[in-house]
């Protein structure tokens, strides 16, 4: 709590710890579950873990901040963008202050879901459930095995780096730009739209704003010193068919084909991943001496379906979908499961990986098993995305440093839906491994 004197100034002690621990909001090792700010989103805001905005006041033009600033200073992503964690923020007031949100944000692009009350599904309350505390899960904390190193981009060898696909075009480019829109069965026109895309200012203008979004891509702040030369010698020389020349730098044609969304997406496809290559390494991993236990969990609320479950220290277990659900059935009916847990952000056990960009990236198993024979992380999955290959790899790793490191077995098990919904007839947790097993090695075969 933070007191104030009879004039309503804080002390210099308390502005300095409150300063600290509003830095510390976004560590998953904070203390506060809960923070309540007032005009915090006038004043500026760097805080990630922004779940709820309130405008109950009016904006004007003394305010200094449009209602689109104040919204968008909680839409930052509080994992990333390649963690494939659905982030939410959740803004309430008056029909006119919503209205006016909505039409401003469709603007840059932004959907708002908007969800009448009547419609939501019930609020539960999710605990520990003190009768079956025996069913607490102890999971093994292990340091990350790929880190990002402090490493000089100096160290890029642009000479050794891909040539672009480009054509420069110095004669007949043009920045204006058509859309139009066509019926699926008779392919005629129906509508159509020009208009004249923005020429960027200077090619040195070009170079820092992509410099920009190269870096935040990569999550690694203020090192557009660093990048902004390599990325202007790898336009100047590789991006297109030729060289470029000096007196070409700014001319308006060659400015205008960056206005392109092809180039654009090369160049933010192509430079995260030489950084990420440069800058990430495997290192040893080591057992942290504080374990993750299923019992530190802190009561939450849930909008999800829940299950009630015999096997589970949770008075009710939040399910995703269908497959969690009949999952969750499955274990409480095999009698060799001994206890289990449904692993989400309150839980926060987490396995790092690098992802197809060549980046670091965080995902949330969604079981964690024991059973007479060991300790399981377990995957359950319908469709596959693109980095679902990668996930298994870097899980099976982890498993296999926690068997180690422990000396107790652990294992990652991946449940295919087709799998688990073609075999009801198995009546184990471990039949159901062995017969992973089996399809694994049939399809590697």
């Amino acid at each position: 709590m933070i007191h104030t004197n009879l004039k309503g100034d804080i002390s210099e002690k308390d502005w300095t710890k409150l300063k600290e621990d509003s830095r510390n909001l976004d560590d998953g090792n904070d203390k506060y579950r809960a923070v309540v700010s007032v005009l915090m989103l006038r004043e500026g805001w760097d805080v990630k873990n922004v779940n709820i905005i309130v405008g109950l006041r009016p904006f004007t033009s003394k305010a200094n901040i449009l209602p689109e600033q104040a919204i968008g200073r909680g839409l930052r992503l509080m994992f990333g963008p390649n963690s494939e964690f659905k982030e939410t923020v959740d803004i309430f007031g008056s029909k006119a202050f919503v209205d006016f949100i909505d039409a401003e944000l469709k603007k840059e692009g932004v959907k708002i879901e908007r969800v009448r009350e009547k419609d939501l599904p019930n609020i539960t309350n999710v605990f520990i459930d003190p009768s079956k505390i025996k069913m607490d899960m102890e999971i093994p904390s292990i340091t990350p095995k790929y880190t990002r190193i402090n490493r000089s981009f100096g160290d890029i060898k642009v000479e050794n780096l891909p040539k672009g696909p480009f054509e420069l075009d110095l004669k007949a480019y043009s920045n204006k730009k058509t859309a139009r829109g066509r019926e699926v069965l008779t392919n005629k026109e129906v509508w159509k739209d020009q208009w004249n895309a923005p020429i960027p200012e200077n090619f040195e203008a070009i170079v820092g704003y992509y410099s920009n979004l190269i870096l935040r891509a990569c999550k690694i702040p203020s090192r557009n010193y660093e990048l902004i030369p390599k990325l202007k010698e790898y336009i100047v020389n590789r991006l297109f068919h030729r060289p470029l020349k000096e007196q070409e730098l700014n001319d308006k044609l060659f400015l205008m084909q960056f206005t392109e969304q092809n180039i654009a997406s090369y160049l933010l496809t192509l430079f995260p991943r030489v950084i990420n290559n440069l800058t990430i390494r495997p290192q040893e991993v080591m057992l942290n001496k504080e374990l993750k236990k299923a019992s530190q969990i802190e009561p939450f609320l849930t909008r999800k379906q829940v299950y009630s479950s015999e096997k589970c220290i949770l008075n009710l277990v939040p399910i995703d979908n269908d497959l969690e659900g009949r999952f969750c059935i499955f274990l409480d009916n095999s009698k060799d499961v001994i206890k289990y847990i449904k692993n989400d952000l309150n839980l926060n056990f987490y396995i790092e990986y690098v992802n197809h960009s060549k980046g670091i990236s965080y995902y949330l198993p969604d079981f964690v098993i024991e059973t007479k024979r060991g300790f399981y992380v377990v995957e359950t999955k319908g469709a596959e995305t693109i980095d679902v290959e990668l996930k298994d790899k870097r899980a099976k790793e982890w498993s296999e440093d926690a068997s180690k490191l422990t000396d107790k077995p652990w294992k990652y098990i991946k449940v295919k839906q087709i799998i688990f919904d073609q075999n009801q007839n198995i009546k184990t947790f471990e039949k159901l491994v062995d017969l992973i097993d089996a399809y694994e090695l049939a399809v590697n075969y």
